[in-house]
Order: structure tokens, then sequence, then C-alpha cells
């Protein structure tokens, strides 16, 4: 006599609560996801990386007149609505007078904005700082204000930029 065995499974999938999947920039292959106006401030660099061999610098000794933020922007940044912690590495080079930067997004508008005024120099120091988006959001803006109290001039270098959900 032949026995039949019959399994049955049954597989269930909670499609509404999918975190959105983590945004890492290391900067190795950067193609034309970043743009910015200011090219001659901003730009991806060889000269050091946290890991690998290309950073996000910003080196700048006199501000363009009239700019009030100097920013770089990636349009191709989607985030559903959550809780989510950004972090990076910077390397910020002695004497520099930059005190802050800001990490914005936009569509809607999300502001974060990270003190670098006690920050170690000539070292790599990881930053982190937590949002919190309401609504889905796309565009990712890097600034530093033309403003000594908030921004400031000088170099530094962002590498291995992620944005995680919570």
């Amino acid at each position: 006599m032949k026995k039949l065995v019959v399994v049955i499974t049954f597989l269930s999938l909670n499609v509404m609560n999918i975190a959105a999947q983590d945004v890492v920039f290391d900067f190795e292959n950067v193609q034309k996801e970043w743009w910015t106006k200011y090219k001659e401030i901003w730009s991806v660099s060889i000269e050091k990386a946290a890991e690998g061999t290309k950073s996000l610098k910003f080196s700048c000794s006199d501000f363009p007149a009239g700019a009030n933020n100097i920013q770089i922007q990636n349009n191709d940044v989607k985030l559903s609505p959550g809780t989510y912690t950004i972090t990076s590495k910077i390397f910020i080079e002695e004497h520099s007078k930059v005190v802050g930067l800001s990490i914005n997004l936009k569509k809607p508008f999300v502001k974060t904005s990270i003190k670098l005024n006690k920050v170690p120099t000539n070292q790599w120091v990881s930053i982190s700082e937590e949002i919190l988006v309401e609504k889905e959001s796309s565009v990712l803006i890097i600034s530093v204000s033309t403003n000594p109290k908030w921004g400031g001039t000088g170099t530094f270098y962002l590498d291995d930029f992620k944005i995680t959900s919570k």
C-alpha cells in the first residue's frame, strides 16, 4: 500500500510595514546623483577616505558673493515615513572654521543640524543625528551656511554616509 503525504505550507506576508531600504553613500562610484552649482567647493576627492579611496570634500576659503548656503544635493534618495539615523565619518582639517553643517530632506522639508565646533580635527570621527520623516521624502541636501555662527569656511571630508531606519 502506498502512502501519500501532503504537506501544506501557508506563507503569510505582511507588506504594510516594510521599512525603507537603508541609504549608503561611500562616494566610490559617484555618477550624476550628486549635484551642486558650487563645483569649486564641493567635490568627490581621492585626497582622504575613511574607507575605500574617495570621499565627499568641502573646501572653501571664501564664500561666493550673495550665497547663503553652499549645498550639494542628491535627487535619488527616497525615504518612507519613519525615524532614521543619519551617520557619517568626517575629517575636519586643522584650522578649519566650519562649526556646523545641515543635512536636509526636501519634498517635504526636514532639517537637521550637526554642530562641528567640538569635533576633533585631523582625524576621522563618527557623527550622527536622528530625523523624523513624516511623509515620503526625496532629495537629500548637505549644506554649510555662509554665516560663521552656523557654518563657516575651511575644509572637511565626509565618507561612509548612511541613513538607516530605526
